[in-house]
């Protein structure tokens, strides 16, 4: 969501009614997410994740079942964070789920705590540098960051 998007509420109010019936929010599969996490060596067995942008769906809940530890999952719509809560309550993983409704240039997150920072194609939302620089600032020291942008070629 570019900015122009943020200063006028109705293409936004679109913009999210289009994305909360889709079931995800961005590029990638299960599998993506797997062969990603595969060559993170050194991720401690328990992570402390956080799904930047988490968008609709269940992939929360997919990082929190696959690398085993705690995922914190944020948007700035809350309908989205309600879905990832949803999903990890089906899961069995609603403890290991913490749902933030936020925006991400705002986040009430504390810089160099994250094992990992995750973020699929929501970055674009603040500007791709700039969401690279919050991750780098959110990820701790030794830490990882995993981020996915869609590029359409014209």
């Amino acid at each position: 969501m570019t900015d122009d998007l943020r200063s006028d509420p109705r293409r936004m109010a679109r913009f999210f009614e289009v994305f909360e019936s889709v079931p995800r929010g961005g590029p990638g599969d299960p599998e993506s997410t797997r062969r990603a996490l595969a060559m993170m060596a050194g991720l401690p067995a328990h992570p402390r994740v956080l799904d930047l942008g988490c968008g609709p769906g269940a992939g929360s809940s997919k990082l929190a079942s696959l690398t085993g530890g705690r995922v914190t999952a944020l948007d700035l719509h809350a309908p989205f964070v309600v879905q990832q809560a949803a999903a990890a309550r089906a899961a069995g993983l609603s403890h290991r789920l913490d749902p933030v409704c936020a925006d991400m240039r705002d986040a009430p997150l504390a810089a160099g705590v994250f094992d990992l920072v995750w973020s699929e194609g929501a970055l674009y939302s603040i500007g791709f540098r700039y969401g690279l620089e919050l991750c780098a600032r959110l990820a701790r020291p030794g830490g990882y960051v995993a981020a996915s942008e869609v590029v359409t070629m014209m």
